[in-house]
C-alpha cells in the first residue's frame, strides 16, 4: 500500500449494460453490495453510475452502508446532478465527487470529433 497516502478517491464507473445483458436494479444492487464488501480497506471509493435506472433509494442506502460516495455526473443518460442529489444528498456521503462530462441528451460518439484532441475546453458551460 505504498501509494495510500497519495491517492484520492477511487472512482468506480459502471457504464450502461448492453440491452441483451442489462441487469435489473435489484440484481445490480446485490452485485454491487458484494463487490463493495470485497474492496481493500483504507481507500476512499466513489461509485459513478451511467444508468439512471440504478440510481434509487436502495442504491443510496447501499453505498452509505459501505461508506462509499456517489459520483454526481453530468452525462448523457443520467439526470442532472441536482436531480441525482435529490436521491443521494451530498451531505449523506463521506465526501463528494462531481464529474462534468457531456451535457445530458448528447452522446460521446456524436461529440468525439469535436472534442479531439481532448486538451482544451470546447464547450464551456457558463451556468
Amino acid at each position: 500500500m505504498a501509494f495510500r497516502d497519495h491517492v484520492g478517491p477511487i472512482v468506480l464507473e459502471f457504464p450502461p449494460f448492453p440491452r441483451q445483458r442489462r441487469l435489473e436494479p435489484a440484481d445490480f444492487h446485490a452485485r454491487l453490495d458484494d463487490f463493495l464488501g470485497r474492496l481493500p480497506p483504507g481507500f476512499e471509493y466513489a461509485v459513478e453510475l451511467r444508468d439512471s435506472r440504478l440510481l434509487t433509494p436502495v442504491y443510496r442506502d447501499l453505498i452509505a452502508r459501505h461508506g462509499v460516495a456517489h459520483t454526481y455526473n453530468y452525462w448523457s443518460a443520467m439526470p442532472a446532478p441536482g436531480a441525482q442529489a435529490a436521491i443521494v444528498p451530498p451531505e449523506a456521503g463521506p465526501f463528494t465527487v462531481v464529474r462534468l462530462l457531456l451535457r445530458p441528451g448528447t452522446w460521446y460518439e456524436d461529440q468525439r470529433d469535436r472534442f479531439k484532441p481532448f486538451d482544451r475546453l470546447v464547450e464551456p458551460d457558463e451556468k
